[in-house]
């Protein structure tokens, strides 16, 4: 896995009736849960495993998020975002198996609205093995192998986008720990401050904090004064 990139779960299970009549775009979750025309998500499982040893990976942080689109109406053709409707994130046990409950801020009408599931596990040095992980919808097997000391400052870069930018990003009670723990996780590997700094952009390590009314910037300096503090507590 590229820690910031999306698993989408593509598997649609409106009537084969409403799809040879309306041709509607397909859903990009599984509808389980439906209550007359409305979806409200679906349990979901997993696995994740080390590429490389073939263990399971304990510990894990996975994320999950959910997003719905409004279909446009007459020509089917396509959709207009609605964007975030809940986000989860759980840890993996010890055998690395992981469970999401159906999401309790999740409903949508499945004629008008496609609901779409994403799973993103956040794992500190460590990649997608998108040739060996296995989406089955509702329960998953994800493979995931360690970043080369190359390519670190791109895998870094790219959680760190995640974290902050993501349609759903972890923001609930149990996703601040996770958030933590995972800032420790990179502090661990010795990334220094200077480096965070220079993968996360528009942030110069050692400088006082600009006045801005960018948003986006704002949450950069916002988590690069985070990471801060945690190398601080580390010392």
């Amino acid at each position: 896995m590229k820690v910031f990139w999306r698993t989408p779960m593509n598997r649609d299970r409106v009537g084969s009736f409403f799809r040879r009549i309306f041709r509607l775009v397909p859903i990009a979750l599984v509808l389980s849960g439906i209550t007359g025309c409305t979806a409200n998500g679906f349990v979901v499982t997993g696995k994740v495993i080390d590429g490389e040893t073939g263990k399971p990976i304990p510990n894990a942080w996975v994320h999950q998020e959910w997003t719905v689109s409004r279909r446009i109406a007459y020509n089917w053709n396509g959709s207009t975002t609605r964007g975030c409707a809940d986000e989860q994130v759980t840890k993996t046990d010890a055998k690395g198996k992981f469970r999401f409950e159906k999401p309790p801020r999740l409903h949508s009408s499945v004629i008008w609205e496609s609901t779409g599931a994403y799973l993103t596990p956040l794992i500190p040095g460590y990649e997608l093995d998108y040739d060996k992980s296995k989406d089955g919808g509702e329960s998953h097997q994800v493979v995931v192998v360690r970043v080369s000391p190359e390519q670190r400052s791109v895998w870094l870069r790219k959680l760190q986008i995640y974290l902050l930018f993501t349609p759903c990003p972890p923001t609930g009670a149990n996703s601040v720990i996770a958030k933590e723990e995972i800032l420790r996780s990179i502090a661990a590997m010795k990334v220094s401050p200077a480096e965070f700094a220079a993968a996360l952009g528009y942030v110069s390590h050692g400088m006082v904090r600009p006045t801005s009314n960018d948003p986006a910037i704002s949450r950069r300096w916002d988590l690069y004064e985070q990471y801060l503090r945690v190398v601080g507590d580390e010392k």
